[in-house]
């Protein structure tokens, strides 16, 4: 099957993928099945970026811990060579 489809506003054809047409901007969502899976696809991208920031405050918190274990060991390296 074909993954073209004709903008409502300009007539030009484009991806059905997309959801807005990259030349007049106009959107393809239009019915209640279009908003459905337009929304479906939103949340799914929110989760996403859940999931990415979950993934980058881990790695941050690993760092940091680890950051901390070598203050540590510098801080008593000092302290002996007092």
């Amino acid at each position: 099957m074909y993954n073209i489809s004709v903008c409502k506003g300009c007539g030009r054809t484009l991806n059905k993928d997309y959801l807005f047409c990259p030349w007049c901007g106009i959107s393809r969502v239009s019915d209640a099945d279009d908003k459905e899976s337009l929304e479906m696809m939103l949340n799914h991208y929110e989760e996403d970026r859940k999931d990415v920031r979950r993934k980058q405050l881990y790695e941050m918190e690993r760092e940091l811990e680890d950051l901390e274990q070598e203050l540590s060991v510098l801080v008593l390296s000092a302290e002996m060579h007092k």
